[in-house]
């Protein structure tokens, strides 16, 4: 019997190709060594005597499943730094929402920050709100301009770089300054800073940046604050870094909400 000459292989038939002989008969080459054939009359075949039995691949099986867990893999652990920032910032950002009622935005000629009253000094705090928070696996791929960078964490044994880069395009809202679409977009005042050479303009820089603790996250959130009077009119300006650093080293108290 068929059946049989397979079982005596020892080997399941795998049927590659079926082909009708001048004679009558089919020939089925079974994947065995010694390879052999055996002959089948059609009309044994067609009355389905011999049960066609075909080769099935060998199960697959994951060794060691906790290498494969979401909490091993790269984009994972990166993904979770970002929620992270995210959530410190969406924490600072509610301390100092109300910030813009104090505040003039001016995107035309140049883009400024002015004040509408006097502030004390460090009265004022503005955060870097943004929903993008990205990062790279090469520092020299960090932008340069409208970007605050975070610093550096290894994920998975790279080294991974983390920046924060603002959603704001004075573009678009030049385009259409009344009628900004608030619902989609949103202004945060810290990416419309003016910044100077303190080389040049020491007098007129009055803002310095600091940072707030992370409760979240592994970075501390880059900030900006006046360091000293500013009075109504005034225009908001902070000192231009050569170099930005991967980690801010004038991390302060966090400043309490203002009443």
């Amino acid at each position: 019997m068929f059946r049989q000459a397979v079982e005596q292989l020892g080997q399941v038939a795998l049927y590659n190709h079926l082909r009708k002989a001048a004679d009558g008969i089919i020939k089925t080459q079974l994947k065995a060594k010694p390879e052999k054939a055996i002959d089948v009359k059609i009309e044994e075949f067609q009355n389905k005597k011999y049960i066609r039995i075909d080769e099935k691949d060998d199960p697959v099986y994951i060794d060691k499943y906790f290498t494969y867990r979401p909490s091993e893999a790269f984009e994972w652990q990166a993904v979770q730094v970002q929620v992270q920032v995210t959530t410190d910032l969406i924490r600072v950002q509610a301390l100092h929402e109300d910030t813009a009622k104090w505040l003039k935005i001016q995107l035309k000629p140049k883009r400024a920050v002015y004040a509408l009253e006097d502030h004390a000094k460090h009265d004022l705090v503005l955060v870097p709100a943004t929903c993008s928070v990205q990062y790279v696996l090469d520092e020299k791929k960090v932008p340069d301009t409208n970007v605050v960078r975070l610093g550096s964490k290894k994920i998975c044994g790279r080294e991974v770089w983390f920046y924060l880069r603002s959603q704001f395009s004075c573009k678009e809202a030049c385009a259409k300054p009344s009628n900004y679409d608030s619902k989609k977009d949103f202004v945060a005042p810290y990416w419309l800073i003016q910044e100077l050479q303190p080389e040049a303009d020491a007098a007129k820089i009055n803002m310095e940046r600091f940072s707030v603790p992370a409760v979240t996250g592994p970075f501390p959130i880059p900030c900006i604050r006046n360091l000293k009077v500013v009075k109504t009119g005034q225009q908001f300006v902070m000192a231009k870094l050569k170099k930005r650093p991967m980690k801010d080293d004038t991390a302060g108290s966090e400043p309490k909400k203002r009443k």
